[in-house]
């Protein structure tokens, strides 16, 4: 039974390293796309059709991924933000009050 869970416990662990240097790679594409993007519209033979639908595809999917984390970070700031009204305080008249009472809540 130790053996068996000794087992289960290693490929968890190799399970875990594997989806964190997936992760990490794939984080590296996606900082990189831009750069892939410009070289392959240089490089791509416009008359060939697999050629432009993949750079298509590509692009949209890279269009697709930055709007995905414009509207993550924007729940994000509103969930971190959003739940106090200290706009709509009315002891908040500069920014200065704003600011004290940010800090004065953290």
């Amino acid at each position: 039974m130790a053996l068996k869970t000794a087992k289960n416990a290693k490929i968890c662990r190799r399970n875990a390293e594997l989806r964190t240097m997936t992760e990490k790679i794939i984080q590296k594409i996606i900082k990189l796309m831009p750069l892939i993007l410009l070289v392959m519209l240089v490089f791509i033979d416009r008359n060939d059709t697999v050629h432009v639908v993949g750079f298509l595809l590509l692009l949209f999917f890279y269009t697709g991924v930055l709007i995905a984390r414009i509207l993550y970070a924007k729940k994000m700031w509103h969930v971190e933000f959003g739940e106090d009204d200290l706009s709509r305080d009315p002891s908040v008249n500069k920014m200065s009050d704003l600011m004290d009472k940010l800090d004065r809540k953290e």
